[in-house]
């Protein structure tokens, strides 16, 4: 205690400037901590959402009829698709509609990497190389069907980098 008292203000003003700085410091760490944990419980959120759409039945669905049609129409699924479609068939909505639900889930994960929500790592984690190959073999055949005259390849691209 003696040595406060025979402190001078100036240097007295020093110590109390030196311990205000150190406390802010710890309570910059403290906030960035917390702001990474937090951020860590979105992502797990965003993962969990992405994990369960992709493994809902309405998805298995989608992903076998797509599947099955190009199985069964080998050699030109998409000359097939196509006479669907200039029909107006019902066979052409149910798929069109499972394309559209799998493409949806696709561009999910495309816009969450581009804004940086989440990484290369998680993409992958979420979309394994046989879901990469259908995205690139399977979707987007009929993905330039769908679009003609405006198709964007910018998924498939992004696809195709990243795996």
């Amino acid at each position: 205690m003696q040595f406060i008292v025979n402190m001078d203000s100036t240097a007295a003003a020093n110590i109390i400037s030196a311990i205000s700085a150190i406390a802010a410091a710890i309570a910059a760490i403290a906030s960035w901590r917390a702001v990474k944990v937090s951020y860590k419980g979105i992502e797990a959120q965003i993962i969990v959402q992405l994990r369960t759409e992709f493994g809902s039945q309405s998805m298995h669905d989608a992903l076998r009829q797509l599947s099955e049609f190009k199985r069964v129409n080998r050699g030109d699924y998409i000359g097939k698709f196509k006479e669907l479609m200039q029909q107006d068939s019902d066979e052409f909505h149910d798929l069109n509609n499972a394309r559209r639900l799998v493409k949806g889930y696709y561009l999910k994960v495309y816009h969450l990497n581009r804004a940086g929500i989440i990484g290369v790592e998680i993409v992958k984690s979420l979309i394994s190389e046989v879901q990469f190959d259908f995205m690139l073999k399977t979707l987007e055949p009929f993905e330039k069907v769908i679009s003609v005259g405006e198709y964007q390849d910018y998924l498939f691209q992004w696809a195709s980098r990243i795996r």
